[in-house]
């Protein structure tokens, strides 16, 4: 018998120590030696006070999961009934008389959904944990708008959460997908070589089909496109020697290649960069001789690479879309302008 006092006399002189404590640095706002006390000691019996100042501490060292422990440890211990009467009501659809309910237990409801909206947002990825997280912080919204509780202060909390919620889920980057018709005009250079070399420059002009495949997010899209070419250029040296002329050249061949766009509107137009490879092909008569000289007409190549600024004005699921561009090593521009539909 006198062992079990002493045992109960020894826990009481060490409680009241570290209560002793707890207030002290409480007072001087010591948060991390009240939380290293708490963290030595939690399953000490604390009074109301103490759960409060202990709390602050929490909170103030941002242990938001830590916080949420403690007061439900302190609902449990102190207002279970309460709780228990609250939660069958909301479930019933039952009105509810605030004045019902213990200041201490609404002000440690205020805690969890704070702590809660705390952790929220402070995640930066979407993930089972958040979900979970933001179920309770929904069921804890519910019991603050049934005890009307801090009403104008709980609307602006349960307004950023939801809006940081909104934000992790656009964050995600999705599969997106476009088919594309575009009315192009592109130039190209060729060679007319004889005694002396003539550089010829070829335009054209012609339709795109073809489309886009990539991933997008509310802000950034990447993606591949390409689309087949074809059309017909026409080449004017009448004006200079060796004369050549000729129009209605058929061309065809293959626009392809990476590139990036930054969405600007809620609507998701966009303006962004690519940089495409050309593949054309395109078969000039041979002109006939002049004063003695033979003369052949080479495409440069066939092969070519480009800039665009590109932009897409979106209608719903058609968008309208123009791209410019030059070439990279000489002076020939592209252009196109075009509609399409998302995917």
């Amino acid at each position: 018998m006198m062992k079990w006092v002493s045992v109960f006399l020894i826990l009481q002189m060490s409680s009241s120590v570290f209560a002793t404590s707890i207030k002290k640095y409480f007072k001087a706002k010591e948060w991390q030696k009240i939380v290293d006390i708490y963290q030595s000691n939690k399953k000490a019996s604390f009074t109301e006070k103490e759960f409060g100042m202990i709390s602050e501490a929490l909170r103030n060292r941002e242990q938001f999961r830590e916080d949420i422990s403690l007061n439900i440890r302190f609902i449990r211990i102190y207002f279970n009934s309460e709780h228990s009467k609250l939660m069958k009501e909301i479930r019933s659809g039952a009105s509810t008389d605030s004045e019902q309910f213990s200041d201490a237990l609404k002000h440690s409801y205020w805690s969890i959904i704070n702590d809660l909206a705390q952790i929220i947002k402070g995640i930066k990825k979407k993930s089972p944990e958040v979900e979970k997280d933001f179920k309770q912080f929904q069921m804890f919204s519910k019991i603050m708008e049934a005890l009307e509780f801090n009403e104008g202060k709980t609307d602006k909390l349960v307004s950023n959460v939801q809006s940081h919620m909104i934000y992790l889920e656009e964050k995600i980057y999705r599969f997106s997908g476009s088919l594309v018709f575009n009315y192009i005009s592109w130039q190209s250079e060729v060679n007319l070589q004889g005694t002396e070399t003539a550089k010829l420059l070829v335009t054209n002009r012609g339709y795109c089909l073809g489309g886009d495949a990539g991933v997008e997010n509310y802000r950034y899209h990447f993606f591949v496109d390409g689309c087949l070419l074809i059309g017909s250029g026409e080449i004017n040296n009448k004006d200079a020697q060796p004369e050549y002329q000729q129009s209605n050249v058929p061309s065809y061949g293959l626009k392809a290649g990476p590139g990036a766009s930054v969405i600007v509107s809620s609507s998701k137009s966009r303006i962004g960069l690519k940089i495409p490879f050309v593949y054309t092909i395109q078969n000039f008569e041979e002109p006939s001789p002049t004063s003695g000289n033979n003369y052949t007409v080479k495409q440069k190549s066939p092969l070519t690479m480009q800039v665009s600024l590109y932009s897409r004005f979106n209608l719903n699921a058609w968008f309208i879309q123009t791209e410019i561009g030059q070439y990279i090593g000489n002076d020939e521009i592209f252009w196109g302008l075009g509609f399409g539909k998302s995917y």
